[in-house]
This record gives C-alpha cells, structure tokens and sequence, in this order.
C-alpha cells in the first residue's frame, strides 16, 4: 500500500534527470509484481490493480508537469529494446494522453508491433491501419 506514495516521490526526484530511468523501473517492478500475483491464484488481484492505477494516475500527473518524460521514455526504450509488458504498456498509452508525448508514444507502439508482427510471420503486413490512424489526428 506504500507503494504509490513512494513512486511518487521517485517520480518527483526523477524530475531533476533519469526520469526515464526512473520510469523503466517503475514498470519493472510492476511488471515482476504481476507475474508473481498472477502466478498464485490465491493472491489478490484487485489490490495490485488498484496500486498500478494509483502509480498510472501519478505518472501522468508527472508527466503533465515535465512533457518530455514521455519522449525520453520512448528514446530509451527504443535504444535498450525493451520488453512491452502490460504495466509498461498501460504507461505509454496514459503518457499518450500528453500532446507533447502522444506522436513519440504512438510511434514507438506502431513500431513494435510492426517489428513482433514481422518476427512472426513472413509477409509484411498490410499498413492500411496505421493510414487509417494518421488520417484520423
């Protein structure tokens, strides 16, 4: 339950630099906490929910406060190939919400999963999607 309140000091302290280091942590350890609750069906779910969208809602308060955090964010993971687990996921879609972040998150997700797309399948596929979403911003 300690959980939101001491990311969001981290959050604030990240404000002075590292803030996507900070960030990349952030969604590794929800990312262990979920593998852990999900593992053991006796555990509850409900608890590390309602922490994670705590943590999202701080993220976001944040990043409205220091708009370059999602861009930073979207740079590192591109650089370090990340993994795009759920938490993480969760984190670049509420970052997305942020206008300065929104071009810089959308093209990382479209390129991820254009690249695990093509990871599994031979054949490229069809970007009528992507246009049907450039032509809707």
């Amino acid at each position: 339950q300690s959980v939101p309140a001491l990311v969001y000091q981290l959050l604030l302290a990240s404000t002075q630099g590292k803030g996507d280091s900070a960030l990349r942590g952030i969604a590794k350890l929800f990312e262990r906490l979920e593998k852990k609750c999900w593992a053991n069906p006796e555990t509850s779910k409900v608890t590390l929910l309602t922490v994670e969208g705590t943590v999202l809602l701080q993220v976001n308060l944040v990043a409205k406060q220091k708009q370059e955090l999602g861009q930073l964010l979207t740079k590192s993971l591109k650089e370090t190939h990340a993994p795009l687990g759920p938490f993480l996921f969760g984190m670049l879609l509420s970052l997305a919400r942020i206008g300065k972040c929104e071009k810089a998150v959308f093209d990382y997700l479209q390129d991820q999963i254009l690249v695990t797309y093509s990871k599994h399948r031979t054949a490229p596929p069809s970007r009528a999607w992507v246009a049907a979403f450039d032509a809707r911003r």
